[in-house]
């Protein structure tokens, strides 16, 4: 009953996630600033 990965707990897997999450959400939120700039220059 060995642990394949014993360093990584489900808390630090779920918290992982959620900072992957966070990343993709703010390259997102990046782009429509960035898009909502453009778009006023015009």
């Amino acid at each position: 009953n060995v642990k394949s990965y014993p360093w990584n707990t489900p808390e630090e897997i779920q918290n992982l996630r959620n900072r992957l999450k966070e990343i993709k959400n703010g390259i997102n939120a990046g782009k429509s600033v960035f898009i909502n700039k453009e778009s006023h220059i015009n």
